[in-house]
């Protein structure tokens, strides 16, 4: 299996696969942040501005329009008017009455028309010449006017300005409408003329609002697209920068939504208008004081996306300086990364692998630094240290154990061999226990050579009984050294022991290390912003400590399985030493059997003469022999088999002890 490249998946790597995101997230939020603030600001910038343009158009607004109920309260006031509202047939003072209004027309032109209406009881009426053709005067039409009489004769009670003074009014403010004249959009003034407080007449002045939109809009712009328009409650237009715009019915039509927010209560909203998105600010003609008949609003209105271009722009601008920012962390970020972190922790997996692979040759330096790369490395070093010591130890454990199954072997196998000639020799004692008991019958003709067979089997008895005896001698002596052998392999247990307290002591400085590395990350995380790179180190420390604490469970893991091995061979052992006792106890229980047999045989020696009467006591005293020579023959068989038993328990233990040497040479020391 080909292994992965060291640094695949190196801290830097990961370190900036995290981090990069982190920051371009945080970078993208930030500028966001930034655009929503800065178009809150335009917004914000935007209200204001229309919202003191607005609020000072309507105080100009205000000035103007009591300067039009003062101008009309003026001619209402004049004592010619007064005169011609009382004597409407008189010609001189008429005319000193036209020339006065004449004159008034000359300082304010933009008024269309000042006409005077007259105040009719009982419904009378009069003729007027004007310009070769007659007009009646009614109660509430215009008996003179500054546009050659073309409006004497016209008007009356049902136009509002009329009617509201007929009706006891100090003055009046008409709706905007278009004028009777030429068509454009003008709205009235109107004021009662009184003589001793009786109403006589009333004065007319008729303001155009192309003078009003160009005096007080056209110039009144927020911006490219922001302008101010004047409407009044029925959503008509009443003063635009457009002139074909004012009421227009259209207009009005397109403007509900807006007069339904107006409505509403809102001052400033957001309505989509000739297919683009607009802003609206609105600010109520302070109306209060003034007799209007309708209530206008200014408002000022401009293109959303020019309100928040200036975002937009920044919102760039913005972009950019994160983007040089962003390049700017990462490059610095991996350039210390390398240097603080990549490098360092190179050089110890170098030299953790190569341990791994079980040269302990290598002498690891600790790096000369107080930070967790220095305190890992030293670690490892110390580690490293250990390792080999405790190698050391196990290899002169293992040669001992190997020696001594060795010596185990060899002795089992003569104690084998001993075994088998014992069991030879009892099959032979049975071949002659049989004869004896075959010829029984001809050992009155032949008492000689009974005597000479039965001296000869009390020699075999006696050879019998020492060869057990030494049988017995050589099996305690390998009880002996099976107990020798379960030593040693305690020896090697408890060294294994010691290997368990170093990973121990390996397991709880990984331990140490991952609580350092989380204390460090905790530190970072109340950083904040300035402890993200610590937090990642910390991170990765921590995946360090881990790793390590991984391989120390490998190495404890290899240690169970020898000592997993050396328990077996106890128990092993354990048994075989109770098969050798079960021996033992079986020679003691032969050899008393064989000095009994040898007991009888020299009692037959002085019995010789009573061979005759005693042969039916011979031939059963044969028979005694013979089963007793087949207890002592399936004895014999017994140990024999135990014998196999402790030679494969013997082989385990070799086998044991060669897989534990190969292990420990692994480990180069």
């Amino acid at each position: 299996m080909q292994d992965k490249p060291l640094f695949s998946k190196s801290i830097s790597t990961k370190y900036l696969l995290w981090l990069i995101p982190i920051i371009s997230l945080s970078l993208i939020f930030f500028g966001s942040l930034m655009f929503f603030l800065e178009k809150q600001q335009s917004f914000k910038s935007h209200d204001e501005m229309a919202k003191l343009i607005a609020r000072q158009t309507n105080q100009a607004l205000t000035r103007w329009i009591e300067e039009q109920i003062r101008i009309a309260k003026v001619v209402a006031n004049d004592p010619r008017v007064i005169d011609a509202c009382l004597h409407p047939l008189d010609v001189g003072i008429r005319d000193r009455a036209q020339e006065f209004l004449s004159k008034v027309h000359k300082l304010y032109p933009y008024n269309e028309n000042i006409p005077i209406a007259i105040k009719q009881f009982d419904d009378k009426t009069f003729t007027l010449d004007v310009n070769g053709e007659k007009k009646i005067i009614k109660n509430g039409t215009f008996f003179i006017d500054t546009v050659d009489g073309k409006t004497i004769g016209k008007c009356g009670p049902h136009f509002s300005y009329i009617r509201n003074i007929l009706e006891g009014k100090p003055y009046f403010i008409s709706e905007v409408y278009p004028s009777i004249l030429r068509g454009n959009p003008i709205f009235v003034v109107s004021a009662p003329v009184k003589k001793d407080g009786e109403l006589i007449g009333i004065a007319v002045i008729a303001p155009r609002m192309d003078y009003f939109t160009e005096y007080f809009l056209r110039d009144s712009r927020i911006g490219t697209t922001g302008h101010l328009i004047m409407i009044d409650e029925r959503g008509m237009i009443i003063s635009h920068p457009k002139k074909e715009l004012i009421l227009s019915q259209e207009a009005m039509q397109n403007l509900k939504p807006i007069m339904d927010d107006i409505k509403g209560g809102k001052s400033h909203f957001l309505e989509r208008l000739d297919g683009s998105l607009k802003s609206y600010a609105v600010a109520k003609f302070t109306s209060k004081d003034f007799h209007l008949m309708y209530d206008w609003y200014i408002v000022c209105s401009r293109n959303y996306d020019e309100i928040i271009s200036g975002a937009y722009s920044f919102f760039k601008f913005i972009l950019v300086c994160v983007l040089v920012i962003g390049i700017f962390v990462a490059l610095v970020t991996i350039v210390l990364t390398n240097r603080i972190i990549t490098r360092p922790l190179g050089r110890l997996i170098e030299a953790t692998k190569r341990v791994a692979e079980g040269d302990l040759k290598e002498e690891i330096r600790p790096e000369k630094r107080q930070d967790e790369i220095g305190i890992l490395s030293k670690a490892i070093s110390d580690m490293t240290a250990s390792l080999r010591a405790q190698t050391v130890k196990i290899r002169e454990a293992v040669n001992t154990l190997d020696s001594s199954a060795t010596e185990i072997a060899a002795t089992s196998k003569e104690e084998e061999s001993v075994v088998a000639g014992y069991e030879k020799t009892t099959s032979q004692v049975a071949a002659a226990v049989n004869e004896i008991s075959a010829t029984s019958w001809e050992l009155a003709q032949t008492m000689q050579s009974v005597q000479e067979v039965s001296s000869e089997a009390v020699t075999l008895a006696d050879r019998g009984r020492s060869g057990l005896a030494g049988m017995e001698k050589t099996m305690r002596q390998l009880a002996g050294a099976t107990a020798s052998f379960s030593s040693k392999l305690a020896t090697i247990n408890e060294n294994a022991n010691k290997i368990n307290s170093v990973i121990t002591t390996i397991t709880k400085v990984a331990e140490q290390t991952n609580l350092l590395s989380f204390n460090a990350s905790i530190e970072a995380e109340k950083a904040g912003e300035y402890g993200l790179g610590f937090s990642v180190v910390a991170r990765e420390i921590r995946r360090l400590a881990d790793q390590t604490a991984v391989a120390t469970l490998d190495i404890d893991r290899m240690v169970n399985e020898m000592q997993s091995s050396v328990s077996s061979g106890v128990m092993e052992m354990d048994r075989f030493t109770e098969e050798v006792e079960k021996g033992v106890k079986s020679v003691d229980e032969i050899s008393y059997q064989l000095a009994e047999i040898i007991e009888h045989v020299k009692e037959l020696a002085p019995r010789f003469e009573m061979v005759n009467e005693g042969m039916r006591s011979q031939s059963e005293g044969a028979q005694h022999i013979s089963d007793a020579m087949v207890q002592l023959q399936d004895g014999a068989k017994k140990t024999s088999e135990s014998l196999g038993q402790f030679n494969e328990a013997t082989e385990y233990l070799r086998q044991g002890a060669h897989d534990l040497q190969t292990e420990i040479s692994r480990f180069k020391s």
